[in-house]
């Protein structure tokens, strides 16, 4: 079995390791780069804001980012949501106190069955990501009468691939690793004609893929590097 992966350094290349050492054959060739926005930048953004009731995380990312600023130590007693299991063990690991993540699906709709999130008229709530993603968590909680704001701790970049890396993602590969929507996204604009199964989540980037009219497409429930090693050592 060979694999194509995608996702961005450092990750990319620690699921590399991780499958091969399965007697697993990978290439890596990242799409997208992550670049931590200044924190002085959004903290000022965070010092307009009055008054926050809980915090959500949409991905190590933006706990990585978020916890290399200066921050009140306060933050950290506030009830935090987490998209995953790996976004919680590092909230846990920098101190925060309340954590609270969905077990199977890690994605939004998923996060919304929680029952700390069944009654949230009248919370604030800071959803700390990147200068993109989906609105259709911040959109649901609103119509539950929740109020909630953005802080933007980084931004996803379009890699411009070499020759040589064009050549290796045109190569033959049993399963290409796309961990995002924005990732799907531009591979699909790079016109790669492949046989391959194509990983998606439920939610925005399954949505993408139908309209695309994907047909052999792998739907994983998280794209930890440890849940995928799991699953594709076990399942292949």
């Amino acid at each position: 079995m060979k694999i194509l992966i995608t996702r961005p350094e450092p990750k990319a290349t620690e699921l590399s390791i991780m499958l091969k050492n399965n007697g697993i054959d990978t290439e890596v060739v990242p799409l997208l780069d992550i670049h931590p926005i200044d924190s002085k930048i959004w903290q000022a953004e965070l010092a307009k804001i009055n008054a926050i009731d809980a915090l959500i995380f949409v991905s190590t990312n933006a706990v990585e980012c978020f916890m290399s600023g200066e921050i009140d130590p306060n933050l950290k007693n506030l009830p935090a949501y987490a998209l995953g299991q790996s976004t919680a063990t590092l909230l846990k690991k920098h101190g925060f106190q309340q954590i609270f993540y969905p077990s199977l699906d890690e994605n939004s709709e998923a996060l919304l069955q929680l029952p700390q999130l069944q009654n949230v008229l009248g919370q604030r709530f800071l959803i700390i990501r990147g200068t993109t993603g989906r609105e259709f968590l911040a959109k649901t909680l609103k119509s539950l009468g929740a109020h909630v704001e953005y802080l933007p701790v980084y931004q996803n970049h379009r890699r411009d691939l070499s020759v040589d890396e064009m050549k290796k993602v045109q190569e033959h590969y049993d399963l290409i690793l796309l961990t995002s929507t924005d990732a799907l996204k531009y591979f699909l604009e790079l016109n790669i004609t492949t046989h391959a199964k194509i990983t998606v989540m439920a939610g925005q980037m399954q949505q993408l893929a139908e309209r695309e009219q994907l047909k052999n497409v792998l739907l994983l429930r998280s794209f930890s590097n440890q849940a995928i090693c799991k699953y594709l050592t076990k399942s292949f």
